[in-house]
């Protein structure tokens, strides 16, 4: 009988696998920063495996594919022409943010239940969850960089101390979610050319805040880190969100990936916020948050190549070619894909060794390790590694993976252009990708601060 749209061959779906026991390289690292007779192997496995089943059950990825197909909206003016901008986002997208707090993908290492090694749980974590959260990892990062941020300042600012508490928090109904507003006409990575201005509120303590964001990521977030001139220089402030007539935004992005993410222009006029640190003192006080999000940003990437690797094996495992054979078993698709693993495997080992060394200079003296492990002696020497290395595993990683999913891509045929089933669906990935090299700095941007860290 000739084939049909329901006679003929069919395609045996593939069956995509637990990747914290599936991904050799991720269970090599774990095993490694967490031994068998450390007091957190098994602490850790168990939930970690569930996790691992979690990201990938119906649940989880319908909501990506509600995010997907939902992507936020604005609405402008009221029934009766009265301008009022209104930002709408999907349910899944409040879901899966909602599901990512109570996880404790920003929480984990505040919590800091493994010492030092609270942020390798973290990043553990963060590699199973970034392909299933539709990148809700964006607002996990900024929330995650202000919470550092502020947290160096609770200890002298009420307003403060209360924003940290809801930033780190598991309770969805209570926890916060911070932007980050840097990105303005005059250039991204480059902030001198910030034409937004605060000025001091007479009689408070807060600053009326007035100008144009270009870039402003997550804008449903319930505070934001920014930037603004003030008379001393570039300063960094916190804003609540939303504020009644202060923020207008202008219009969303329309962008290649990351659809579910809503990036806007922003209008601010005489929005009330609060500095951080001192007037003038901007630069030095974001740079708490960007080598945070720079980290976040590059085992993003490496949990989106992770999870395109993980569906070119399970693929290979049940695909028919020439005479029967299965792709997997062929030698020219071995070599390839052994290829492949190589590369992912070596930034999979810089990234979490980045994470390591993360861990070490956050914990400070509290939780120094008492063995050597990779050559890490003193806090200086890990303070001057990460410093180091940070730039480098951010364009490296956030690079390699953009190339690394299309090769996943190519595993697949054609299938593998596909955006239908959410499982299987490794052109999101890569579209989600594509972004990373350019978030927190590009990779030219990242090579002059490495150069500057080395004179």
């Amino acid at each position: 009988k000739p084939s049909s749209g329901t006679l003929g061959f069919f395609q045996k779906p593939p069956i995509l696998q637990n990747q914290f026991e599936e991904d050799t390289v991720l269970r090599e690292i774990f095993n490694f920063y967490f031994p068998r007779n450390s007091p957190y192997h098994e602490d850790l496995q168990q939930p970690l495996t569930s996790f691992g089943d979690y990201v990938l059950s119906p649940f989880i990825l319908d909501l990506v594919e509600d995010a997907e197909h939902n992507p936020p909206r604005l609405t402008t003016h009221t029934t009766f022409a009265v301008p009022k901008s209104k930002l709408i986002t999907s349910h899944g997208w409040r879901a899966l943010q909602s599901i990512g707090t109570s996880q404790g993908i920003v929480s984990i290492p505040y919590e800091g239940a493994e010492g030092h090694l609270s942020r390798m749980h973290q990043f553990v974590k963060y590699h199973l969850w970034s392909a299933s959260c539709a990148i809700t990892t964006c607002p996990a990062a900024m929330t995650d960089g202000a919470a550092s941020l502020l947290h160096r300042h609770s200890g002298k600012n009420e307003l403060f101390e209360n924003a940290f508490s809801r930033l780190t928090s598991r309770n969805a109904s209570q926890a916060w979610t911070s932007g980050q507003w840097m990105t303005e006409r005059t250039g991204g990575s480059d902030v001198s050319g910030t034409e937004t201005i605060a000025t001091p509120i007479n009689g408070q303590d807060a600053w009326s805040i007035s100008g144009f964001k270009f870039f402003s990521s997550a804008a449903d977030s319930n505070i934001t880190i920014l930037l603004a001139q003030t008379k001393e220089g570039l300063s960094a402030f916190l804003a609540h969100l939303p504020q009644e007539n202060a923020i207008t935004v202008q219009r969303l992005k329309n962008k290649v990936g990351t659809r579910p993410l809503p990036t806007a222009e922003l209008v601010l006029t005489n929005m009330k916020g609060y500095l951080i640190g001192t007037p003038g003192s901007g630069i030095r006080e974001i740079s708490t948050m960007l080598n945070i999000t720079r980290i976040h940003t590059a085992i993003s990437a490496l949990g989106f190549w992770g999870r395109g690797l993980a569906i070119a094996r399970a693929y290979a495992r049940v695909r028919h070619v020439a005479r029967g054979a299965l792709l997997g078993e062929l030698p020219n698709h071995q070599e390839t894909m052994a290829l492949l693993h190589t590369r992912y495997a070596a930034h999979m080992h810089l990234g979490y060794f980045v994470v390591y060394l993360f861990g070490i200079v956050e914990a400070e003296e509290s939780s120094f390790p008492s063995e050597v492990v990779l050559g890490i002696k003193t806090l200086s020497q890990a303070a001057l590694l990460l410093r180091l290395l940070t730039p480098v595993l951010k364009a490296q990683a956030s690079l390699a993976a953009v190339h690394g999913l299309y090769d996943a891509m190519q595993m697949l045929g054609g299938i593998g252009y596909l955006e239908e089933d959410m499982h299987l669906n490794i052109a999101r990935l890569w579209r989600d990708t594509a972004v990373l090299p350019i978030w927190e700095g590009t990779v030219d941007v990242l090579a002059i601060d490495t150069r500057r860290v080395l004179e």
